[in-house]
């Protein structure tokens, strides 16, 4: 037997126990990331009385994900646990009113593998706007229309972004590699 003949069957399972490998790393590498909240990341609410959060993630959450809603001074003004009727969101009742201020979100999230994230949305609750005496004496000026935070995806944990993509391009490096060399040694020589 060549020693080429030896070097492909050698190579043959190599490649193939790194397809293997790779193939069982994909699913692990899948995280349920933050996609979309309510309220968003830095806005300000003007009413929050009857207020309720909804988080909105990319795959379905496994028990012991949650959001709690912090305010001034570390007070606890809600939680928000998965929805009965989607899996993929994390939902609270309505809050009572939340008092002016900064206020956190801090979620939790557990995807199905057991992968955990952790994050946090900052928003401020604004004091209700008082009437002035003078109001009465001057004509209702009608106020130009405001725009409404849009729900608009949230930054998540950075752990689960460019950094779990690397293992995936590094075996796919490795078995394009391991590839050449087969074909490398498979091409005929010139007899001498």
């Amino acid at each position: 037997m060549s020693s080429r003949s030896r070097d492909r069957r050698r190579a043959v399972p190599a490649v193939l126990a790194l397809f293997l490998l790779l193939a069982a790393a994909v699913p692990a590498v899948a995280h349920s990331e933050l996609v979309s909240s309510s309220p968003a990341a830095g806005s300000t609410v003007t009413s929050a009385a009857g207020m309720s959060i909804v988080l909105s993630f990319s795959e379905a959450l496994k028990t012991g994900s949650k959001a709690d809603v912090v305010g001034p001074g570390g007070t606890t003004a809600g939680t928000a646990t998965i929805d009965p009727s989607d899996n993929t969101k994390l939902t609270s009742s309505p809050l009572s009113a939340l008092a002016p201020g900064s206020w956190t979100i801090r979620w939790t999230s557990i995807a199905t593998d057991g992968d955990v994230l952790r994050g946090t949305i900052p928003f401020t609750v604004a004091a209700a706007a008082t009437a002035t005496p003078s109001a009465a004496t001057t004509p209702a000026t009608p106020a130009p229309p405001t725009a409404t935070p849009a729900l608009s995806p949230t930054p998540a944990d950075a752990s689960g972004g460019a950094g779990a993509i690397v293992p995936v391009v590094a075996a796919l490096l490795v078995i394009g590699l391991l590839a050449l060399i087969l074909l490398r040694n498979r091409r005929p020589t010139a007899r001498r």
